[in-house]
Order: C-alpha cells, then structure tokens, then sequence
C-alpha cells in the first residue's frame, strides 16, 4: 500500500488534552484531532477530507512549566480588574501549569483516497517558514516526507517485533496484537450544528513497549515500525 510518511523534530510541545482547567496536560504524542487539523491546513483545504493515519515517535522526557495565562473573565465587583465593557467581560491573569513533552522524533504515516490531497501535502510540508504542530509555537523541523510502499508482515513465535517507540494503535489492533497500554477516548474530527462543534470519538491505545507475537500488521521496512492506520 502508497502511503505518505512524515519524519519530524520538536524540541517541545504540548499536545493538550481536552477539558483541562487550570492544568494543560498533554498527550505524549500528537492526537489524531492535531495532525488532521495540521494536515487540512497545509493543503488549505476548504472542505473535510477522510484520511487515515499511524502517529508514533519517541520523546525524552515531560517537563511541567509555570506560565501566566491571560483570559477573558467575568466581571467582579470585589474585584480590581481591566474591563472590556463592549463584551461585558474583563482581562484576568492566572497562574497555569503546563505540562511539555521535550526531545520528541515523530513519524507520521498518511492515508487517504484523495492522492492529490497527499501529493500537495507533500510540497506544501516545507514550504511554511515555521511549521508546527500542537500549538502555534510548537515549531517542527520536517527531516522526511515522502511516499513509501508498505507491506503486510504476519508475526509469529518465530518471527515477532519488539515495540520500542510509542504509537497510537486502535483498541481493535491493540487487543488484536495483544499490545497493553494508556486508553484514551479521543477526538478524531468535528461537525458544525448550529454554531457548536460536535467531536467524533476514537478508542485509541497509547502503547511503547510490548512485543508483537502474532497478527499481521502493514510494516515500514526501512524503519522497522508496524502501521495501524487509525
């Protein structure tokens, strides 16, 4: 199978996880939501394209960080506080601890029907001056990006893979290959009704190490890294 793969450097970023307050967590690898988001708008796509992917990398470590966030606050009158009266709201500072994943080696597999889509991803990746993924300031370096052809590898006692590298699998895959890890319910893409984003979920498994001792899996040869494409 064509598939088109992205090898990519941070130094740090937050892959901020949903309903947090007070405390950004992170995922330890970019969600599905994130690189969707990332690839539709590389390619400025005007409209929602089906793609399928396999995120996976490596990292150092997850530092935590102290950092003074400025919002949008409702109006205190025991309180001091910059008031923005044509919004009925006022400016607040508030202390934020922000967890950051450091030292991380992405690589990222992309699937989808829409060969043209890929192809423009694929010359449009480099062309930004400062391409990120997370956050704006979560600054990647693209080291790779090409297509590759995977092939399809059956595992077995005498032919097994070591998982060293982290990797979202789908919980089918991961109780397929009999692969434990973090379960995460995580947003995939949304729908706009009436002004309100509606998120599609996925079950997903965060796992990184493990060894795979049967099922068969699409494989990246050069890399040696199983592909789930979630």
């Amino acid at each position: 199978m064509k598939i088109l793969k992205v090898k990519a450097y941070q130094l740090f970023a937050n892959y901020r996880k949903p309903l947090n307050f007070n405390f950004w967590d992170t995922y330890p690898l970019p969600p599905l939501s994130t690189v969707k988001g990332w690839f539709h708008s590389v390619i400025d796509a005007h409209e929602y394209i089906p793609l399928s992917m396999s995120i996976q990398g490596t990292f150092s470590s997850v530092l935590y960080d102290m950092q003074t966030f400025i919002k949008f606050d409702r109006i205190r009158k025991d309180k001091e506080q910059v008031k923005l009266d044509w919004i009925n709201k006022a400016l607040n500072h508030s202390p934020v601890f922000v967890a950051t994943v450091f030292d991380i080696n992405l690589n990222i597999y992309l699937y989808s029907e829409d060969n043209e889509a890929l192809e423009k991803f694929r010359q449009n990746v480099t062309r930004y001056s400062f391409p990120s993924i997370g956050r704006h300031e979560d600054i990647a370096r693209i080291d790779f990006v090409d297509f590759i052809e995977s092939e399809e590898v059956e595992f077995s006692l005498s032919n097994t893979h070591e998982l060293n590298y982290g990797i979202y699998l789908s919980k089918r895959t991961s109780d397929y290959l009999g692969i434990r890890g973090i379960h995460y319910r995580m947003n995939n893409k949304y729908e706009i009704r009436s002004n309100l984003r509606y998120f599609e979920k996925v079950d997903v498994v965060y796992a990184d190490n493990g060894v795979v001792y049967k099922g068969k899996c699409l494989f990246d040869k050069e890399e040696g890294r199983i592909i789930d494409l979630v």
